[in-house]
């Protein structure tokens, strides 16, 4: 990933080897942050696996809210893992 920053409360993200997947989730989860005023993504072109996150905060900076946007999203993710296998262990006869 490199780091474009614009300003103190503004910066790009370029993610490598990344698709628009990942960038509707993680600027899905940005915007649920009090402190983002805008994230948005792109993937300038269809052929290239780059994806361009911009980021435009009311102060705090850009990169530590995309951080905790990042470990939020582990967080939701590891609570559904366990919420599949817990399922999947109370209802074994529906998966055999």
């Amino acid at each position: 990933m490199d780091i474009e920053k614009i300003s103190s409360c503004e910066s790009k993200f370029i993610f490598h080897n990344s698709t628009s997947t990942i960038g509707k989730l993680l600027q899905s989860e940005l915007l649920r942050d009090s402190n983002v005023i805008f994230a948005g993504y792109s993937c300038p072109h269809p052929l290239e696996s780059r994806m361009i996150v911009t980021v435009i905060t009311s102060g705090k900076n850009p990169r530590e809210v995309v951080t905790n946007t990042f470990n939020s999203i582990i967080y939701k993710l590891d609570e559904l893992d366990i919420a599949v296998k817990s399922f999947k262990n109370s209802d074994k006869k529906y998966y055999e």
